[in-house]
């Protein structure tokens, strides 16, 4: 399974209050903690993808998710 936040219209509302550092840290609590209170956890840093024109939303993501990578 993949992790990080797909095109700008399917981002959760409170996407818009976070930082590329917030993503980062989330993307990585996933790889430490699990998914959504599972334990399932993801193998690739993945679905961070952005339409075009590219929404404002979508330009922290890669960077959070490139951040994470790190």
């Amino acid at each position: 399974m993949g992790c990080a936040y797909y095109r700008g219209t399917t981002h959760p509302p409170d996407l818009s209050d976070k930082s590329a550092e917030a993503i980062a840290r989330a993307i990585l609590g996933e790889f430490a903690e699990g998914v959504d209170g599972t334990r399932i956890r993801p193998g690739v840093i993945g679905e961070a993808c952005c339409s075009w024109p590219l929404l404002e939303e979508e330009k922290k993501v890669p960077r959070g998710a490139a951040m994470a990578q790190h």
